[in-house]
């Protein structure tokens, strides 16, 4: 079954309530982060974790663009935060599932870093659409401590997530899953339905700089992965093209005018340069 179907599914049989500890509980206790194994490419494993978890939050939350744009789903509030928390939602890991656990930990540290490398004379963007980058942070932080506090506790005490702040996440986690799936359970397709929706998948030849990043995109399939996602779990009016490629700038974005999701081969590079900065400072210290 795919990512997002699982889900879902699991949203709606559980009427949208926060998941129970257990046996589910220990997947961020157990999952010890990455270890500093190289693969053949020489790329650590804390890189690659840290570039795919990032990725796969981003494809999530341009996906989720492109489902209120073909669906006409209804959106109240910022579809910027709407979406984000599709994407927060998605990775909510399965129990035993540590390759999603560490991808969620770093789609959220990816934030944080975002946030606290911003320079100090660099003026805030509370005019834009999206919201501040500590904010999506700890929005990320909610959404998985909202989902299973015993499993997230640790999570939540290092992000110094506030006590009051705490007794909230539940109930948002429960109000964002009970939202989405609400909005998105008319259009899945049903268990024995044949129907398939169009979803394309690109990978534009990268120049030489890029030719790392991309080969490490393919060998993970997340692009394959989520559109197979879509391509089986819903009924969509036109074709969907899932798209990575050079843009000239670390990007990523949904295209209403020839409905494709486009990953940028900048963006992996600036997700690249993000986790190596740390962790050298890391090693410095």
């Amino acid at each position: 079954m795919t990512m997002i179907l699982r889900g879902l599914i699991v949203l709606l049989a559980l009427l949208m309530l926060p998941v129970t500890a257990g046996a589910a509980s220990k997947v961020a206790k157990d999952s010890a982060p990455p270890g500093k194994t190289r693969k053949p490419d020489g790329m650590p494993q804390e890189v690659r974790t840290f570039i795919l978890g990032n990725v796969l939050f981003t494809l999530y939350h341009e996906l989720g663009h492109a489902l209120i744009h073909e669906l006409q789903l209804p959106v109240l509030g910022r579809e910027e935060d709407a979406v984000d928390n599709l994407a927060s939602l998605l990775m909510v890991p399965e129990a035993g599932d540590r390759e999603m656990a560490d991808r969620v930990l770093a789609a959220a540290q990816g934030w944080l870093m975002s946030a606290t490398n911003t320079d100090e004379d660099e003026e805030l963007a509370f005019w834009d659409e999206h919201g501040l980058d500590m904010q999506r942070f700890y929005s990320v932080v909610c959404v998985l401590y909202g989902a299973d506090p015993d499993r997230f506790g640790d999570f939540a005490d290092e992000a110094d997530l506030p006590d009051y702040r705490r007794e909230a996440c539940g109930q948002e986690y429960e109000q964002i899953s009970t939202s989405w799936a609400k909005l998105l359970e008319p259009h899945m397709i049903a268990d024995g339905d044949k129907r398939r929706s169009r979803v394309r998948v690109v990978h534009e030849t990268p120049a030489p700089e890029y030719r790392k990043l991309s080969a490490l995109l393919r060998e993970s399939r997340l692009m394959e992965t989520v559109a197979e996602d879509v391509r089986t779990g819903f009924v969509l009016p036109h074709e969907l093209t899932i798209r990575a490629a050079a843009c000239d700038e670390a990007n990523a974005y949904f295209d209403p005018e020839d409905l494709s999701v486009t990953l940028c081969y900048e963006l992996l590079e600036e997700f690249e340069a993000q986790i190596t900065a740390d962790l050298e400072e890391a090693d410095d210290e």
